[in-house]
C-alpha cells in the first residue's frame, strides 16, 4: 500500500468501474488534476473495447492523448504511470467473433498506450507481456477482472515498475 509505505503520502483513488476513456476525460481527470499529485496513474481503454461491438480505437487514442496531454500540461513535474492490458485469456467464455473483436481491440489499445506513453514521457507497465497474464488464478469469476491474488500480483508488478522505471522504492520506504 503506497500510502502506508511513504510517510506524508496521500493516496487518492478516482477509478470508476466501467468507465470509458471518454468518461475518464470528462469526469475524473479534473478531480485528479485538482489534487496536484506528484504521481498519476492513468489506466483506461479496456472498457472502450468490451462495452461495445465496434470499438472506436481512434476515439480512444484522441481521449487518451488528451488525458496524458492535460496531465503533462497542468502538472509538468508529475510522474505519470500507465499500463497495457493482458489480453483475452483462453478460459474467458466468448464466442469466436466476440473473442476476435475483444482480442484485436485490446491489442490496438495496448499499441496506443505504448505509443502515447512514450510521446508524453509516461512510464508504461507492459502487463500484456507479463509472463503470468493468462493464469486463471489471476482472474475473478468473470474471467476479465483481477482476482484478489491477481490484484496482489499486479501490485507487486507495479511496485517493481515504480522502482525500475521511476526510482520509487516502496520496499525501502517500509523498511
Amino acid at each position: 500500500d503506497i500510502a502506508r509505505s511513504l510517510p506524508g503520502c496521500r493516496y487518492v483513488n478516482l477509478a470508476v468501474a466501467g468507465a470509458t476513456s471518454e468518461e475518464v476525460l470528462a469526469g475524473q481527470l479534473d478531480r485528479a488534476l485538482a489534487a496536484e499529485p506528484d504521481l498519476v496513474s492513468a489506466i483506461c481503454g479496456a472498457n472502450d473495447v468490451i462495452l461495445t461491438t465496434r470499438p472506436d480505437i481512434e476515439g480512444f487514442e484522441q481521449n487518451f492523448d488528451a488525458i496524458l496531454g492535460r496531465i503533462r500540461e497542468r502538472l509538468p513535474e508529475a510522474r505519470i504511470v500507465t499500463a497495457t492490458y493482458p489480453g483475452t485469456p483462453d478460459f474467458l467464455l466468448l464466442r469466436p467473433r466476440s473473442r476476435a473483436r475483444v482480442t484485436r481491440g485490446l491489442e490496438l489499445v495496448n499499441e496506443v498506450v505504448r505509443g502515447l506513453s512514450r510521446r508524453h514521457g509516461a512510464a508504461c507497465f507492459d502487463f500484456a507481456a507479463h509472463p503470468g497474464r493468462g493464469e486463471r488464478e489471476n482472474f475473478a469469476d468473470d474471467g476479465f477482472h483481477p482476482s484478489e491474488a491477481g490484484n496482489r500480483r499486479a501490485a507487486r508488478a507495479f511496485a517493481r515498475g515504480l522502482r525500475e522505471q521511476l526510482g520509487i522504492n516502496l520496499e525501502e520506504a517500509t523498511a
